[in-house]
């Protein structure tokens, strides 16, 4: 059960059934008692998952959910597999706490087991208004290394059966978006296999010329994407976009996807299109706190930029984002991330040509559960730069809250809870895998 995009009067609620359970029933029931129930039709071609729409739901209320299943609508008996629960969002302004978390690694059976992060991150998690994934919500190609649709299907079965990943995604909202393990690692349009990869599909029956053995494997990997995360977010610009936006009350998220549109031969992390779509609604939201979510750290730098919105082939996009901010004197922008494995707080100073100045900050979390760490030292205190365009920047590093290690030390795999009222934000970094109740690191700044 995973409860997915929340508005003040619907609530998107996804679910799982199989071969002898091809409906499910989604049934909210309000503090007044009174319920509403829909049941969703599943089909063996989408892997017996779906969605149910809830509609006609009050703002900020919370309701508490039931799914079930049964053979057909008519079935007198219906088996129960989750309870949840929901908080619709508000249509004016009220303060917000979220989750944002990252690489939620499943672990090589007890070698680094996730059981210990993924219940940590349920209790740090318990409460807030919603969930930010930001990336590789499954390590599809790691043990095993998926191949066909059901390779990735049962990578997901397998890491959102753990009992704290139940708990955190049946809770409350949850926002979802594709890093690489997803699929593959590195991977992109135009990607390839490594020969060790291929070597390893060969022996397992799944052979075949080198470009059409990887599109094989990147289509099943997005069909699973698409039925098992990208079902139950938004739709803000078609059923094919897995880009899309929302809002929590005057705090407005747009989550890019910086995953799927990649191709490294045409240097776009994005496509032009979405590219004009994230444009088109920072202006819009001009006014208000902006948030935008993207698997890989925008501000911050690695020295080791590969793949990264700051390495050479994905710069120039990077520059004309920067340049639009400047032109238009956007204010009021946060990037969330993940994907790097530490957990930090950058802010970038912007000057246009006209010598406007703002301020963006970013806040990256990950991973909830990590097979390595990066250290402090893999990454830029500062930099800066200036765009073809013509506009200036600077990069810090906040060195209070930065929460790295030594490369197999993963004690430091961490959560971040943020806390938005009005345009003041506070964070709290969370270890994952020891036992600290407190958190690790904390700040703040008015967006």
């Amino acid at each position: 059960m995973v409860v997915g995009h929340v508005t003040p009067n619907s609530a998107r609620v996804w679910g799982r059934g199989d071969a002898e359970n091809r409906v499910m029933f989604v049934k909210a029931t309000g503090p007044d008692g009174k319920s509403r129930e829909e049941s969703v039709q599943l089909s063996a071609e989408d892997g017996y998952t779906g969605v149910a729409q809830l509609d006609s739901l009050q703002p900020s209320t919370q309701y508490d959910l039931e799914v079930a299943y049964a053979a057909s609508t008519e079935a007198p008996a219906r088996s129960l597999s989750r309870r949840g629960a929901v908080k619709t969002f508000p249509t004016e302004a009220q303060p917000c706490t979220f989750l944002l978390n990252s690489c939620n690694f499943h672990g090589w059976g007890p070698f680094r087991s996730n059981r210990e992060a993924d219940l940590r991150r349920a209790e740090v998690a318990r409460g807030v208004d919603l969930v930010i994934h930001a990336g590789d919500q499954v390590y599809a190609d790691k043990a095993p290394f998926s191949f066909t649709l059901e390779d990735f299907r049962k990578a997901y079965v397998r890491t959102w059966g753990q009992p704290g990943t139940q708990q955190v995604l049946a809770g409350q909202a949850n926002y979802m978006l594709a890093d690489d393990h997803e699929v593959v690692n590195g991977y992109a349009q135009d990607g390839q296999l490594t020969g060790m990869q291929r070597a390893a599909l060969w022996l397992r029956g799944h052979g075949g010329p080198r470009e059409e053995q990887y599109q094989r494997l990147a289509q099943n990997g997005l069909r699973a994407f698409d039925e098992f995360q990208s079902a139950h977010g938004p739709k803000s610009y078609g059923e094919n976009a897995r880009y899309y936006h929302f809002s929590h009350g005057v705090h407005q998220f747009f989550a890019m996807d910086t995953r799927f549109e990649r191709h490294n031969g045409k240097r776009e992390m994005v496509s032009e299109g979405q590219l004009q779509a994230l444009f088109q609604w920072m202006s819009e939201h001009r006014d208000q706190p902006k948030f935008i979510i993207t698997s890989s750290p925008f501000v911050l730098e690695k020295k080791d930029a590969e793949e990264k919105w700051s390495s050479p082939e994905f710069s120039g996009q990077r520059e004309r984002i920067l340049d639009f901010m400047a032109q238009n004197k956007m204010e009021k922008v946060v990037f969330l991330c993940g994907d790097i494995h530490a957990s930090a707080h950058a802010s970038m100073q912007i000057t246009g040509k006209d010598g406007h100045e703002l301020v963006v900050h970013e806040l990256c979390a990950s991973p909830i559960n990590g097979t390595l760490m990066r250290s402090r030292s893999q990454f830029l205190g500062e930099s800066q730069g200036t765009t073809p365009g013509g506009t200036s920047y600077k990069i810090e590093l906040n060195e209070d809250s930065f929460l790295g290690g030594t490369t197999l030390d993963t004690s430091n795999s961490a959560v971040m809870k943020i806390h938005l009222d009005g345009s003041r934000l506070n964070y709290q970094i969370y270890r994952t895998r020891t036992g600290d109740q407190q958190p690790a690191r904390q700040g703040g700044f008015t967006i």
